[in-house]
């Protein structure tokens, strides 16, 4: 078995483990949930006799049983949360983990085991994990969404800024979480009363696209629509074609094929997608590169209001800023200085300087917890509700919102494939009744 009392964690003034317990008998498993900074790693480290120098621990028990221990750290690298080289990166990730199982150790202590990995992977992962459980092997595992390990949980633990916030077994805790923490970390804050959009026309709509490159089809047939205020959800794994689709919808990349379409006007000719590349803004993943060349979040915004503005440059930027949840001070920092969701949220603003009438996300959701999840899941109904902005969300599966959207569909090798086709062969979203789920 593996077990812990009062364990405590600080470095210098900081307490990352806060009293923390947690037992695993054999033959079970564990879940410890918590978004970024919760905790969770440093509690492995310090279980496991990796938490660093720096690190202060005490415990009134701590002890691992079994000959064979299975230690699996996040280990992410600089590209697990996205862009160019994710694949391969997933690809190596899996084989570590899947290595470590193989060994078949006697008690196994994970950390983000299923973080970044396509659905395939994940799955044999999980089915590793279970074949260890049943041979009685101790399973304790981290996570900042339960995801398949739901499949083998036993029991969950939940950690805020280093304390347990909500345990219980799995079954309650993910039937019935109490803890606003746990209902963040488990999506159920997706589930709030968000209005439904989807109403009215459609606004834009994408009509067999398809792009080659390099001698491979990249997009195949690609059909979309976003119906008035709609929020519609594109579930791709890495590799599938979602930065390329959003990239095709705002006219960065030419299709080879197919057509976009903006209130029912297909897009053509270099004014018309000059026009549209100012209605349809996409919010990148990873904006970084883009944004640093202005060097302060004031000279983006400024860049990106120019034109006859109805007040103050430096009022604008403000009330930009303001739209979606940022203080003025951050007008003077530089951009290269802000964390990942700050910058997202910075892009985000500079997308609204046009008006658009559709904004296409570009896996908004990777990299954050759970707060900053929910942050953004708020922000992206604000702009459907009070500004009558449709989204395209085009996230991981695990990291499509399905309680924001109207409606989510699958892309898989470029094409997007969905059991609700129109006669057109293209997928539409429409307005769902109060409760029902996509």
């Amino acid at each position: 078995m593996l077990e812990v009392r009062g364990l405590r964690v600080t470095f210098g003034t900081l307490r990352a483990v806060r009293d923390v317990s947690v037992e695993v008998a054999a033959g079970a498993c564990v879940v410890v949930l918590g978004g970024t900074g919760a905790g969770k790693s440093t509690l492995l480290r310090a279980l496991t006799g990796r938490a660093g120098q720096a690190a202060r621990i005490s415990a009134r028990v701590a002890r691992i049983d079994g000959a064979r221990v299975g230690v699996i750290d996040a280990a992410f690298a600089a590209d697990s949360v996205g862009g160019p080289g994710r694949g391969g990166w997933a690809a190596r990730r899996a084989a570590e983990v899947l290595r470590v199982l193989g060994e078949r150790p006697d008690s196994v202590v994970g950390d983000e085991v299923l973080a970044g990995l396509g659905v395939l992977a994940r799955r044999e992962v999980v089915r590793a994990l279970a074949e260890r459980k049943a041979a009685g092997a101790a399973l304790l595992l981290t996570a900042q969404r339960i995801g398949e390990l739901a499949e083998v949980a036993d029991r969950v633990l939940v950690l805020h800024e280093g304390e347990v916030v909500e345990r219980g077994e799995a079954r309650d805790v993910l039937a019935s979480p109490v803890h606003p923490v746990t209902r963040a970390l488990l999506g159920r804050d997706d589930d709030a009363a968000f209005g439904k959009g989807g109403g009215g026309g459609v606004m834009l709509e994408a009509r067999g696209l398809r792009k080659e490159i390099a001698g491979r089809v990249a997009l195949r047939e690609a059909s979309v629509k976003v119906r008035g205020a709609g929020v519609v959800g594109v579930a791709g794994e890495p590799g599938a074609g979602k930065t390329l689709l959003a990239r095709v919808l705002d006219g960065t990349v030419p299709a080879d094929a197919g057509t976009v379409v903006l209130d029912g006007k297909p897009v053509e000719g270099r004014a018309a997608w000059k026009a549209a590349r100012r209605a349809v803004r996409v919010v990148p993943q990873d904006p970084a590169e883009r944004l640093a060349a202005h060097r302060t979040v004031g000279r983006v915004l400024e860049a990106a209001t120019r034109g006859p503005l109805p007040g103050g440059r430096r009022d604008t930027a403000v009330a930009l800023l303001d739209a979606v949840g940022l203080p003025e001070e951050l007008l003077d920092r530089a951009v290269g200085g802000l964390p990942g969701g700050t910058l997202r949220l910075v892009a985000v603003a500079e997308a609204l300087a046009t008006g658009p009438r559709v904004l296409v996300w570009d896996a908004p959701f990777a990299g954050l917890d759970a707060r900053g999840r929910a942050r953004l899941v708020g922000l992206i109904a604000g702009l459907r509700d009070e500004r009558g902005v449709g989204h395209l969300v085009l996230a991981h599966p695990d990291e499509v919102p399905a309680g924001l959207c109207d409606s989510v569909a699958v892309l898989e090798a470029g094409k997007i494939v969905s059991p609700n086709s129109d006669s057109s062969g293209g997928w539409s979203v429409h307005s769902r009744p109060d409760g029902v789920r996509a």
